[in-house]
């Protein structure tokens, strides 16, 4: 719905805006219907890993270390991101990566969702996050692994034709 927009629109604002990371895209204002962000040029790190294939432990470290950097900081200010996944690391011309999209965030001090509901990527969801329980900082590590696994063999851990499969070889396997 558009209220749901909106207050996915406004969290990504209150999220990002207040995390000050190379690593994290800036946001520098916010109104009732509009959010003025960093212009980041480059490729999706989804991108990177289907155009590149699996990358060389050296070149996904390079990449992984800010970006944990940047977990770690919205973590210490009571943000958990929710939706890692390549998709949302841009990789930028430069080679440095940037962490996207905090639309799904959960700011700690805050009910901003409804108590079992599950946003985010099932692919890169903690089994936690898919059985609708409590999200701390664990279910990011736990997903940025999953992009560390993608990044060194050029695929996720867990695959399947469906969602459900998927979300069954998560909580399962």
């Amino acid at each position: 719905t558009a209220d749901e927009y909106l207050r996915r629109f406004h969290r990504e604002a209150q999220s990002a805006g207040g995390l000050n990371h190379p690593a994290i895209v800036r946001v520098f204002d916010l109104g009732d219907d509009y959010l003025v962000m960093e212009l980041v040029e480059g490729r999706t790190l989804h991108r990177v890993i289907r155009d590149e294939g699996r990358l060389a432990p050296p070149e996904a470290l390079r990449l992984l270390a800010p970006v944990a950097d940047a977990v770690d900081r919205a973590h210490r200010t009571g943000i958990v991101h929710r939706d890692i996944k390549p998709a949302n690391i841009m990789v930028q011309p430069d080679g440095q990566p940037k962490l996207m999209d905090f639309g799904v965030a959960k700011i700690e001090a805050s009910v901003m969702t409804a108590a079992g509901q599950v946003l985010g990527s099932p692919s890169y969801m903690s089994p936690e996050q898919i059985a609708g329980l409590d999200v701390t900082g664990r279910s990011d590590l736990y997903s940025l692994a999953v992009v560390a696994y993608e990044m060194l063999t050029g695929q996720p851990p867990f695959q399947g034709r469906t969602i459900t499969q998927v979300i069954y070889k998560v909580m399962h396997e």
